[in-house]
């Protein structure tokens, strides 16, 4: 005769115990003293525009938005300008044969993309004039 199947033990997931897994959250890194210098100038480039669109009597959420564009592309400029600095125009580096060779540094390429579009942004929005988006002077003492 044959037996009855056994029956197993089933565990639902209720009833399982779970254990949830905390990720350590790193900790934020203090600016050092040239971020915040870059961050300083960032803001005051901002300004300068946001005055600039004021004088012009264009300070709308479409201009601002441009604006706000402008300083992405500004970020990304200054993140570039950063790596040509430390790396050079050319860097070594090794071919999958092993030798070592020069090749050019992209960043470099990529600073005149930017720039480029920074000037484009500015000529949509109507700021090329100097004049009117003019970073006020500082005064040198004699």
């Amino acid at each position: 005769m044959a037996k009855p199947a056994e029956k197993k033990k089933k565990t639902s997931k209720a009833t399982a115990v779970k254990k949830t897994v905390r990720k350590a959250v790193p900790k934020k890194k203090q600016p050092t003293a040239k971020e915040k210098a870059l961050k300083a100038e960032r803001d005051q480039v901002q300004s300068a525009l946001i005055e600039a669109l004021k004088a012009k009597g264009a300070d709308t959420a479409l201009y601002r938005d441009q604006i706000e564009k402008y300083i992405d592309l500004w970020d990304m400029y200054a993140l570039l300008a950063e790596d040509v600095r430390v790396n050079g125009l050319r860097y070594p580096t090794e071919s999958p044969s092993g030798a070592t060779v020069i090749k050019d540094n992209p960043s470099v390429k990529n600073l005149a993309g930017v720039n480029k579009q920074m000037l484009m942004q500015l000529k949509m929005l109507d700021l090329l004039d100097f004049k009117s988006m003019a970073l006020p002077e500082e005064e040198e003492e004699l």
